[in-house]
């Protein structure tokens, strides 16, 4: 049973009393948890500390080694580093990375190869197909691609670019574009040294001269700030759908749509630092749902909706985390948001429902006539129905034409958000939800 608050009048002015409280009330808004890898790491000085203050997070080797890696991206390099606490690297002691440009949904069916290359009478046998790798000893360094049949020495690596090699430190960074500028990327790493390896990432310990990894992390995409890499493991993705209808069930590191109209085949997902890029084109959803951000991850996962012009149709964008709107501002249809920020860099126009499990966004969306902002659980109203008095649908930031309370309790008072609470259409309060303006004392609320 559904309680619905109708007033067809253009200002209703009421005092309200709470009579009835329920505990757990947020007196602020839902703390925002986005963290930001966009940051260039502009040279090396050979501490952890060169990727922690970028906003990196890093991975500890299960092996009991003491080395923890880091990955990290911004618009122009990927990073990579290994420090080690409690112990020094020996003169041997090589950082080997292994990296596929163009990761496929079966990983070790790609471009590239699962043999590794030789060094130090060290092989192994790769998790996927890779493509590049890199080799950082304490003297020396190279960086490698595979031709199809060899793996080739390239001058990618240089001290030009970053490198810097220490007792308990190997950092590398590495032009994209001198990696074909990939959209999606698989790694996996390791320490090796004359006849042997330790401490390989992600995932147990192996060991051995040709040790069979199975771990890597990824798939990530490249085109989303608040991705952080080494919080996505063993994830299979396919790097890319451009101008192309979406498989169902499927995973990318990035869509584009210039062209068209395409149309999703069915429910389909944007991984960890992907985006969906609508540049002149037309993406058609259907009733279909985008699962933003790898599911289930909360730390580190981010993925972006990019507008220049086009038309994305119908359909749910569900952030599972951190999320962006950039570029221009689009019309979407449903919105679903769960933790985490999503940010509106450009403001969008939300034309069906703005669904609001937990979360926040960074600023105030448009709503059009066909809209309903509803939450789905315990909520303290934020920036995201701000108008304080009669907008205009379609034009008025923050100003919805439905809200729905669909479960838990919706609190109107925020004393970080001053006003709100002006809406054009109807109010539908669910039969065991509650809400509740305690805290406004005397205040006005406008439909």
């Amino acid at each position: 049973m559904k309680k619905t608050l109708r007033v067809f009048t253009s200002r209703v002015s009421a005092i309200i009393i709470l009579l009835a409280i329920v505990g757990g009330f947020f007196n602020k808004a839902q703390a925002q948890s986005n963290v930001s890898t966009g940051a260039q790491i502009s040279s090396f000085t050979g501490n952890a500390s060169d990727f922690t203050n970028a906003g990196y997070v890093g991975y500890a080797d299960q092996g009991g080694n003491g080395v923890t890696y880091y990955i990290g991206f911004d618009a122009s390099y990927l990073y990579v580093g290994a420090f080690r606490t409690g112990n020094t690297f020996g003169g041997s002691d090589n950082l080997t990375v292994y990296i596929d440009i163009d990761p496929n949904a079966t990983p070790t069916s790609g471009t590239g190869t699962t043999a590794g290359q030789s060094y130090n009478s060290v092989t192994g046998t790769l998790p996927f197909t890779a493509n590049y790798d890199a080799h950082l000893e304490g003297s020396y360094y190279e960086m490698r691609n595979w031709t199809g049949s060899v793996w080739n020495a390239t001058a990618i690596l240089t001290s030009n670019y970053g490198v810097w090699l220490g007792s308990n430190t190997r950092e590398l960074k590495i032009p994209l574009s001198t990696i074909g500028n990939p959209n999606a990327l698989y790694v996996t790493c390791w320490m090796g040294y004359a006849g042997g390896t330790y401490a390989n990432a992600p995932g147990t310990n192996v060991g051995g001269s040709n040790p069979t990894t199975v771990g890597y992390f990824g798939g990530f995409g490249l085109s989303s700030t608040g991705c952080n890499p080494t919080t996505s493991i063993n994830t299979a993705i396919t790097a890319s759908c451009i101008n192309a209808a979406p498989a169902a069930g499927a995973t990318y590191g990035y869509v584009s749509e210039t062209s068209g109209p395409f149309t999703a085949a069915g429910n389909f997902n944007v991984a960890n630092g992907g985006s969906i890029n609508i540049g002149g084109g037309t993406l058609a959803l259907g009733a279909n749902t985008v699962t933003m951000g790898q599911t289930g991850l909360t730390t580190g996962n981010a993925a972006t909706l990019n507008y220049s012009s086009g038309t994305i149709n119908t359909g749910t964008l569900n952030f599972v985390s951190n999320g962006y709107f950039t570029g221009s501002a689009a019309t979407v249809n449903n919105v679903t948001i769960n933790t985490g920020t999503v940010n509106l860099t450009a403001v969008p126009t939300i034309n069906g429902t703005l669904l609001i499990n937990g979360g926040n966004v960074s600023a105030a969306p448009v709503y059009g006539a066909s809209s309903t902002l509803a939450y789905g659980g315990t909520y303290t109203r934020y920036i995201e129905w701000s108008a304080t008095a009669p907008g205009t649908i379609g034009t008025t930031a923050g100003y919805p034409n439905n809200v729905n309370v669909n479960s838990g309790t919706l609190t109107l008072y925020n004393s970080g958000q001053t006003g709100g609470g002006a809406m054009a259409g109807t109010m539908t309060i669910s039969s065991g939800t509650t809400f509740t303006m305690a805290g406004y004392g005397t205040g006005t609320m406008s439909v």
